[in-house]
């Protein structure tokens, strides 16, 4: 104080002068008083700031001059815009972005120290602004800064009444104050006037009234740090008690409380019920698509069963509860880790002798072997799954079996096998089973359907192929099943690519690209055909970020199975963007991946951009253009792939009317003609038909 006095003194006249004061709320009473003094004495044109968190009560609101600044919390869009800016703008990280924003409640410091602790426990990996996020959570760990800085104030609390805000974090987000009332030990008189007190000190807040008087964390963070300070015994003896206060006040509808109850059961080790009741959180935030809560809650039960004495019983719960996990880890795209769960699932099968749990857990492998691109693996375990379903004459295990197959076989480009397979399916199950799963993630008939229709579209049969998907999508939406609108609307976007029916593809894909921020292993193959669409209707730039990150999110997951095709995908959006040797070099990495997993129809596709790319470099490359699409018409015309005989045809008719031959260009257009008109894809006869209108000139790439 007396620094300042001199200070003032030494200027000789009156000048503006500032003093800033930091952090009020920590100040003591004697360090107050002084602070007091000091702005009494202060004279005149002195500017007072001074900084302070809720709980503090200001004492200098009288004087003149005075003026109060609240600086509120960032708005969602901004701290949304913030977090963009410190993770990336990828579709895998908008979980965790919700789950950050909503731990730092708009504080721009704690969500900028909630990323950097990711960083730090390897939860994110990469780069600023170009993370990716290893690992599912259901909470973050509470910075050290942000840590220090809340358990300061919870410590200058009154005992009781940090004890009772320790008793209500135990509750949750959100407390009941009749709940609390129940746990807290202590009058419920003395509950009030202290849950009174919290709110004043900035720590609570009154959520409702009616029909239960309700308060709530002002801070999540601040409801961290206080569960943290817990003691582990008198946790897990707090969420005991919680567990049966929600069973006795919430007896008529438990099953709105399920989460609650698999979350207290768990941690207050109540064994006997939390397996039962986590399985059934599981089964509920997978159904609305939470898949990282879904994982969490699977992995509880789990947990909670090797608490419970071994039987044959509780080890056939065990395959089961595996099973559960491996569904919440498919939209994630977690393949390798849903491999793991699958073979210990199997092994507890087959050490139990229970089949019919064996042949699941096999058909589930071989779904996920297919996603990796493990072609032999997936074919092994899918045939001999099947063979067990049929041997046990079970409907349900029939039925994924043959999905399994067949989705196989069509990956391997056995597109008249994958008809067969499909097909026999879809028969096997009556119409009273047409919402069913039998266990698989999504309804059982819809994602037939969906790789049925790929089949057709892929053999030509565009019709039949739009009527199948389009009654999936009717199916998935008379069920409200998200994962099988979503799995639908692939089909029925897939199939109108194919097709050439750009417009109407456009608003299926897109609307599917929205259903992904929950369920990543989507994205790949939607942001595939999107980009095409987009790079065939001009939007070039938007079409290039949508190829690349779809080809990056599908290697970050391990999603080997049909990348071969997202990377022909992003060669063809690079022609059309004139990145002929980018293409070119795309081409070659395709069709490496194609032969790698022994995936046939998408071989096709990558000779075909070969094909183009020499057509169309400076000067074009005839002779390897003319190889490559020989080899690729070959092979479509092998596997019965029409669309692409014609389109190959359409290119040998363009490269021999460049190199003057009029009559082999006729023969090969003439016949790309007719094949377009029979299977009515009208946008490639358009595109001839511009050809037509100067002859010359090859015009744009025929992608």
């Amino acid at each position: 104080m007396r620094t300042v006095h001199r200070l003032v003194a030494r200027q000789g006249r009156l000048q503006p002068f500032v003093m800033i004061l930091e952090d009020m709320q920590w100040v003591d009473s004697e360090t107050h008083a002084a602070m007091s003094a000091l702005v009494e004495a202060l004279p005149p044109f002195t500017l007072v700031a001074s900084t302070y968190r809720p709980e503090y009560v200001e004492r200098w609101s009288s004087r003149a001059g005075f003026t109060e600044v609240r600086v509120d919390a960032l708005e969602p869009d901004a701290s949304g815009g913030l977090l963009d800016a410190l993770l990336g703008a990828g579709p895998a990280l908008i979980p965790l972005k919700r789950l950050v924003a909503e731990r730092a409640n708009g504080n721009p410091l704690f969500l900028e120290e909630c990323v950097a602790t990711l960083v730090e426990t390897g939860a994110l990996i990469g780069e600023p602004g170009a993370y990716r996020f290893t690992r599912p959570t259901l909470a973050l760990e509470v910075p050290a800064t942000v840590r220090a800085t809340i358990a300061s104030r919870i410590d200058r609390l009154r005992y009781e009444d940090k004890r009772l805000l320790q008793a209500a974090s135990v509750i949750g987000d959100e407390v009941e104050a009749r709940l609390l009332e129940t746990i807290a030990d202590e009058p419920v008189e003395e509950v009030r006037r202290g849950l009174d007190r919290l709110q004043a000190a900035g720590l609570l807040d009154q959520r409702a009234l009616f029909p239960d008087l309700v308060y709530g964390f002002r801070h999540a963070l601040v409801h961290d740090v206080a569960y943290e300070s817990l003691l582990h015994e008198r946790r897990r003896g707090l969420h005991a008690r919680i567990l049966e206060a929600i069973e006795r006040f919430y007896e008529a509808r438990l099953v709105e409380q399920t989460e609650r109850l698999a979350h207290h059961s768990f941690l207050g080790e109540v064994w006997d019920r939390a397996v039962g009741y986590c399985r059934q959180a599981g089964t509920r935030t997978l159904q609305r698509m939470a898949s990282w809560e879904s994982v969490s809650f699977f992995e509880r039960a789990l947990a909670a069963l090797t608490h419970r004495p071994a039987d044959t019983m509780e080890r056939g719960l065990g395959v089961d509860l595996r099973c559960d996990l491996h569904n919440a880890l498919v939209p994630l795209g977690q393949h390798a880790r849903s491999v793991t769960v699958l073979r210990e699932a199997a092994g507890l099968a087959e050490l139990l002798g229970d089949q019919p749990r064996l042949a699941r857990a096999l058909s589930f492998e071989s779904n996920v072997h297919w996603e990796m691109g493990a072609s032999d693996d997936a074919a092994r375990v899918g045939e001999r799954a099947l063979a067990i379903a049929e041997q046990t004459q079970d409907m349900g295990l029939q039925a994924v079996g043959n999905y399994n197959v067949g989705a196989g076989r069509r990956a391997l480009g056995d597109y008249r096998q994958a008809l067969v397979v499909l097909r026999r399916n879809l028969a096997l199950l009556p119409p009273s089973a047409s919402g069913e799963s039998f266990g698989l993630p999504g309804i059982a008939a819809v994602l037939t359907r969906s790789h049925l229709a790929w089949s057709l579209a892929e053999l030509g049969q565009f019709e039949e192929a739009l009527c199948v998907a389009e009654e999936g999508v009717r199916l998935a939406e008379a069920r409200r099943d998200t994962y099988s609108v979503t799995y639908a609307l692939l089909g029925l976007g897939g199939t109108l690519v194919r097709r050439g029916q750009m417009w109407e593809a456009k608003g299926v894909l897109e609307r599917g690209v929205a259903l992904c921020a929950d369920m990543p292993a989507f994205y790949p193959p939607f942001a595939g055909d999107l980009a095409l669409v987009y790079a065939l209707t001009g939007r070039l730039a938007d079409a290039l970020e949508l190829a690349e990150r779809g080809v990056r999110q599908a290697q970050s997951m391990q999603r080997l199975g049909r990348l071969s095709l997202l990377v022909t995908h992003l060669g063809e959006v690079r022609l059309l963007a004139g990145q002929t040797a980018a293409a070119a070099a795309e081409g070659r990495r395709a069709l490496a991946l194609a032969e790698a997993h022994k995936e046939r129809g998408n071989m096709v596709y990558a000779r075909r951009l070969l094909a183009l790319a020499a057509a169309e470099g400076s000067p074009p490359d005839v002779a390897p253009a003319r190889g490559h699409y020989r080899a690729a018409l070959a092979l479509a015309e092998e596997l019965g792939m029409r669309p692409l005989v014609a389109r190959g045809h359409l290119g040998l008719g363009r490269l021999a009317r460049r190199a003057g031959d009029a009559a082999e260009a006729e023969h090969h257009l003439a016949t790309a003609r007719e094949l377009f008109q029979e299977m009515g894809m009208t946008f490639w006869l358009e595109r001839m038909g511009l050809d037509q209108v100067s002859p010359t000139v090859s015009g744009p790439p025929a992608i």
